[in-house]
């Protein structure tokens, strides 16, 4: 694991991405191999594929044990489905070289050749021993087991060769241990134990030899995902023990094959250049006619399908760049909106997570791109806001693969349990509202009061004018600062204004 290295992540846990760089896939519950033997520090984790690298973020320790590699140094791939308690596991080689990754693949003499008949393949077996760990056949020459790699033990004898009729029945008795012995997986109450590397059995933690095997013991500081240790493996191996590893395996190959990292970002053509030809008013005309146009080609190409979407990515984000422009100079003539702009600005380069990307991590990776938005929209601790009016913000920044409302609200509930920077709260209404952690009843009662204060009194259509906030949301706020007794209403034909509430500190007379 020597060329995986350390990866930023945003404030919500997520890698940071490099310009020009996409999420094609994400796949939660995934562990990494070193070689045959499973990295310590990276049992379970995220994995997101990007166009350019695949990046491994820990679940428990996501601010240490998260590393990348670059797609480019990926040399060949293997897909292994899973049999009964194996996971399925996708093989990343780093080495050009044509050695087997598995004991199924080379060192098992009668899967080498299929098209060998069973007498050419019994041949070889002309004197053998059984291993006692794997139950493996291996030739009377082998030191080792050619599957699992234990010593011949000095008391075992070679047998005869298996007869033609229980031939069959032999090959399974070493196949189905390979299946069992690649997922052996410590309980959570044994993490103390130490694993064989050999055998993969667990042993208590102060034994020096394996109990099954006598192999020799590793110590913590040679646990297998360390990338300090001078081992160097020409492979990673990553088990997805929640499914996706088809779909994930997909969409590796056409990241292989597509080579984003080797297209050179296209330089934008200086606006200062004259063309004598498309001066006067025809030429504007004529320009923003054929900017139009090409505009329209690459949102009807790239609207075809989600997979030409993915492709065109570079030229969405120049269109992108483009509206940005025009919301820059909207921002100077007008600071009504500035906000949805700072917000747009901001988002507009992300296309957004989808649930073909995502796939069962979808509302967990949505809820951290959506506090990565309302950081720019919520910037201070006692702002708020409703969750329609977020619905909208989001959809309007997003462009394309817009969310739908039960969506938004499933996002929204899972800030808590991610541990990010907002929470989702009902009133007795059941107004539902966004807010930050930080926030606090206290700090928003004393500026409504201060408000009032200065005003003498105040409506709600007049607070919510004056804090660019929706009258249903400012209602919800009086109503709380009304509930702590610091302001009182005066209901009459012109309807319900809110004052300062004078009697609560009112010293009487006599007491």
């Amino acid at each position: 694991m020597d060329l995986f290295t350390d990866v930023d992540l945003t404030s919500t846990l997520r890698p940071v991405l490099r310009e020009g760089e996409t999420i094609l896939a994400i796949q939660d519950n995934v562990g990494l191999y070193d070689g045959n033997e499973k990295a310590a520090k990276y049992m379970s984790g995220n994995v997101y594929l990007t166009s350019h690298r695949i990046v491994y973020v820990d679940a428990e320790r996501p601010n240490t044990n998260s590393i990348g590699v670059e797609i480019r140094l990926i040399k060949g791939r293997e897909h292994y489905a899973g049999f009964v308690k194996s996971s399925p596991k996708i093989t990343l080689k780093f080495s050009d070289s044509n050695s087997n990754l598995s004991p199924s693949s080379n060192n098992n003499p009668y899967l080498s050749s299929p098209s060998a008949s069973t007498l050419s393949l019994q041949s070889t077996l002309s004197s053998t021993w059984i291993c006692t760990i794997c139950s493996y056949s291996n030739k009377s020459q082998n030191i080792k087991c050619q599957l699992c790699g234990i010593k011949r033990p000095e008391n075992l004898t070679p047998s005869t060769p298996p007869s033609s009729g229980s031939f069959s029945q032999h090959i399974k008795t070493f196949q189905d241990p390979l299946d069992n012995n690649v997922v052996v997986e410590p309980p959570a109450d044994e993490s103390n134990n130490i694993a064989c590397p050999q055998c993969t059995f667990l042993n208590h933690q102060d034994m020096i030899n394996c109990e099954m095997c006598e192999a020799k013991l590793k110590n913590e500081n040679e646990v297998p995902g360390n990338r300090a240790s001078g081992k160097n493996k020409d492979f990673v191996k990553l088990a997805f023990r929640n499914g996706g590893s088809f779909a994930f395996y997909d969409k590796m190959k056409q990241a292989m094959d597509m080579k984003v990292w080797e297209k050179p970002l296209e330089s934008t053509k200086s606006s200062t250049d004259f063309d004598p030809v498309r001066g006067g008013i025809s030429g504007i005309m004529r320009n923003a006619e054929e900017n139009k146009k090409e505009q329209d080609e690459y949102l009807n190409q790239a609207f075809k399908d989600i997979e030409s979407l993915k492709m065109i990515t570079e030229k969405m984000v120049k269109l992108a760049q483009s509206i940005n422009n025009k919301l820059i100079k909207e921002s100077t003539e007008s600071g009504a909106y500035a906000d949805e702009i700072t917000a747009f600005k901001t988002d507009l380069f992300k296309l957004g997570i989808t649930k073909d990307e995502a796939g069962s991590t979808y509302h967990q990776e949505l809820a951290r791109e959506l506090a990565e938005f309302l950081v720019n929209v919520l910037d201070k601790e006692d702002k708020m806001m409703s969750l329609t009016d977020i619905y909208c913000l989001f959809n309007k920044a997003r462009g394309v693969a817009l969310i739908s409302p039960s969506d938004l609200h499933k996002a929204c509930s899972l800030f808590e349990r991610l541990n990010l920077p907002f929470r989702l709260r009902k009133f007795e209404s059941g107004l539902l509202v966004v807010q930050p952690v930080a926030h606090s009843d206290d700090q928003i009662a004393q500026r409504i009061l201060e408000c009032i204060r200065s005003m003498g009194s105040l409506s709600a259509i007049e607070l919510a004018s004056m804090e660019q906030k929706s009258v249903v949301l400012v209602n919800e706020q009086l109503q709380m600062v009304e509930d702590k007794g610091l302001i009182c209403r005066d209901e009459s034909i012109e309807g319900i204004r809110y004052y300062d509430n004078l009697i609560i500190n009112y010293v009487w007379k006599g007491n």
